[in-house]
């Protein structure tokens, strides 16, 4: 990664670039083991760079707000000004990045240094897409295939009427979502006979973070309501279903959710200072919860954009230790 780094730089900038390892700074063994740390030489200015190692080859998982505060371990123990380097950082962390101050560099994407007067987002390339005609989000009927194929389907088959059946949609609805899907490259389809069977495009993970930069919260609002006793019939949601999940210590009320098109009809009462969260999703709930509780990649859907360094601590964590 470190002579791509190099490689990049000189040709962008069209100047010779020094990069020399740095062992010695007292850091955090977590750290040391996390990064690679090389001091670079850019136009008689210098600045660290603090290489994410390749995971098994996955893309980072680290949020914004995390990567902040370990850049700034690593700040106090060094006069230079540090750069985070990874090879691949999806658009939307690119954003957050830099509303969160982190100067980075992806490699052929984009430069964000403004300590050293380099801000090159000019050079990003965009992802190709399969196909124009692809909206910047999955629609809800899409999002909700497509977490059914990653958390049921896994990277086996499945015919398409199978797929309707267990999300409750028509032929109709699930034809189009399949196209949807399809036309953003993330499964694949084949006729086998008269069936439609439909399959992920790879291998679960890569579609997972292939297909992030076109998903969405699956919260559409979020009530208060008086605590009733069929309140736990709901799947728990919320940072009540993250802290059951991992170390988050939950200070808020509870947490539920329910569809949207069921808020009317199961006749909550509505107060500002209700005892119970309900969440009110862009599809069935029901269909991505385990043992009552909302699905570790819907919470992290959820959560994703929070400023909580808390809850951005606990999702690195829930989303590191998912079972792919």
């Amino acid at each position: 990664m470190d002579k791509e780094l190099k490689s990049y730089l000189e040709n962008v900038l069209g100047d010779h670039i020094a990069i020399t390892t740095r062992k010695e700074i007292p850091l955090p063994f977590y750290l040391m083991d996390k990064f690679d740390f090389y001091e670079v030489g850019v136009f008689d200015q210098r600045f660290l760079a603090m290489i994410e190692k390749a995971l098994e080859g996955q893309q980072t998982e680290t949020t914004p707000a995390v990567l902040a505060k370990q850049i700034k371990m690593v700040a106090d123990k060094i006069d230079l000004p540090v750069v985070y380097v990874a090879e691949a950082i999806p658009a939307y962390s690119r954003d957050r990045l830099i509303k969160q101050g982190v100067q980075f560099i992806s490699p052929h994407n984009q430069m964000f240094i403004p300590s050293l007067g380099l801000d090159l987002r000019e050079y990003i390339r965009k992802a190709p897409n399969r196909k124009d005609k692809a909206g910047k989000y999955l629609k809800p009927a899409a999002q909700a295939a497509l977490l059914y194929l990653l958390t049921k389907l896994r990277d086996g088959k499945s015919h398409i009427t199978d797929i309707a059946h267990d999300l409750h949609y028509t032929k109709m609805t699930i034809s189009r979502v399949m196209d949807e899907l399809e036309d953003a490259g993330l499964i694949k389809t084949e006729t086998v006979g008269r069936a439609k069977m439909v399959a992920l495009n790879g291998k679960p993970r890569e579609v997972w973070e292939r297909a992030l930069k076109r998903m969405q919260t699956p919260v559409r609002h979020t009530y208060r309501v008086r605590h009733r006793n069929d309140v736990m019939e709901h799947p728990l949601a919320g940072e009540t279903a993250l802290a059951y999940q991992t170390d988050l210590n939950d200070t808020r009320a509870m947490t539920i959710a329910v569809a949207n098109e069921d808020i009317k009809r199961l006749g909550f009462e509505f107060v500002p200072d209700g005892e119970v969260n309900v969440e009110a999703w862009r599809y069935d709930p029901t269909l991505f919860s385990e043992r009552g509780m909302a699905h570790p990649l819907t919470l992290y859907l959820r959560f994703r954009d929070d400023h909580d360094e808390r809850i951005q601590i606990a999702l690195e964590k829930l989303i590191k230790e998912y079972p792919w």
